[in-house]
């Protein structure tokens, strides 16, 4: 299943590091970026047992990936993905 949103339509992501002090996480968003305390990314770096809050304007409609940047996190099955339309 997709996560699915508008064109323009303003998206909040909470995004969350569940595990223990020697995982670490880079949450990455192709095809559109979000916005963190007023700088634009694409990309988000999550320490062990933290949250996040951002906001996605999408403004590129498609199919897109929303991942781990860690190899072996994303290998394992940390990926999903969302659609803009």
């Amino acid at each position: 299943p997709y996560l699915t949103m508008k064109v323009g339509e303003r998206v909040r992501w909470y995004v969350l590091d569940l595990g223990s002090e020697v995982d670490m996480h880079g949450a990455i968003w192709n095809g559109n970026t979000v916005l963190q305390r007023g700088s634009r990314r694409d990309q988000l770096e999550l320490m062990p047992a933290s949250m996040q809050t951002v906001e996605m304007v999408p403004d590129n409609p498609g199919r897109w990936m929303f991942k781990c940047q860690v190899t072996d996190h994303s290998l394992a099955g940390m990926v999903a993905t969302y659609r803009a339309e």
